[in-house]
């Protein structure tokens, strides 16, 4: 299993992909237990070029416009690629790639910090309030209640950030 190319890629640049993207991409490879070894690379390479992942990329501290340009050079050779969306405060962005993409991207790219599988992550809110003894908050002679207030909080690597946004 470890002469597969992506599972080398992996190992090899563990620091900068995350874990639930690693076991995604090691587990493209569960299939192959029922399949004959003389076809492995035939398959190997047809998962490389049209498996999708969607992932995030975070880029290094100042560096967000030379990631992207990076990004868009390497997805401008592989089909099935794209830059989905852009997050210049965060310095990151949002994209669909290939596995082939990936492992192109990782060792030619010098802006990416982390790259990230693109999940939804849910809070569970009905013990987030007991546990932070935030019951009947007042401020300014109002209560508190949270009413109308969606709250959107990323976490990515050591990076915290919570944006509120008023509806």
């Amino acid at each position: 299993m470890f002469g597969y190319s992506m599972v080398q890629m992996v190992r090899s640049h563990a620091e900068k992909i995350d874990r639930p993207l690693r076991d995604q991409i090691l587990n493209l490879y569960k299939p192959f237990k029922w399949t004959p070894c003389i076809f492995h690379r035939l398959f190997e390479g047809w998962i490389q070029k049209t498996k999708k992942l969607s992932v995030i990329i975070q880029f290094e501290k100042n560096c967000f416009d030379e990631g992207c340009m990076e990004v868009e050079g390497v997805f401008a050779n592989h089909m099935r690629c794209k830059l989905e969306k852009r997050f210049t405060s965060v310095s990151c962005c949002s994209a669909t790639l290939t596995p082939s993409a990936l492992e192109e991207l990782l060792p030619s790219c010098k802006h990416i910090k982390m790259i990230s599988h693109n999940r939804e992550v849910q809070a569970l809110l009905d013990t987030a309030v007991p546990s932070a003894n935030a019951e009947n908050i007042m401020r300014n002679g109002t209560e508190l209640s949270g009413q109308g207030v969606v709250a959107l909080l990323l976490i990515q690597g050591f990076i915290h950030i919570l944006i509120f946004l008023v509806e």
